[in-house]
């Protein structure tokens, strides 16, 4: 389940993060082309995770619905092993993301761990 944390009163959104579930997303080769070639200005590698905003009740099955969140331009700038598996990974990158709240999508960093078998983890958003 997904854990947001609501903007404190006080603090701007830079110093609030936002985390959620990545419940699809790349496999690792394409993770590690990604952020050979972050920079690159002729090659792009394009990455889509599938981000939930928020979970509905599902009618007519047992697996949960989901709104998922508008992310595009995502791109890789660090990768780092979790554990000796070759699964499990820490992210950080930067990317177009409409939270709740945004009327358009924004330029956000984020970090992410995300395990490359079951292709899920967890993102958090800061600007």
């Amino acid at each position: 389940m997904s854990t947001n944390h609501p903007k404190a009163e006080g603090k701007t959104n830079s110093e609030v993060s936002k985390n959620y579930d990545i419940v699809g997303g790349p496999g690792r080769d394409r993770l590690f082309d990604s952020c050979k070639y972050a920079w690159d200005v002729y090659n792009k590698i394009v990455l889509h995770f599938q981000v939930v905003e928020f979970y509905t009740p599902s009618l007519v099955s047992d697996s949960p619905n989901y709104k998922p969140l508008e992310i595009t331009n995502t791109r890789i700038f660090n990768i780092e092993h979790k554990d000796t598996s070759g699964l499990n990974f820490n992210l950080k990158g930067r990317c177009l993301a409409r939270l709740p709240g945004d009327s358009v999508p924004l330029q956000y960093k984020f970090t992410a761990s995300y395990n490359t078998s079951n292709r899920t983890g967890v993102i958090s958003f800061c600007n």
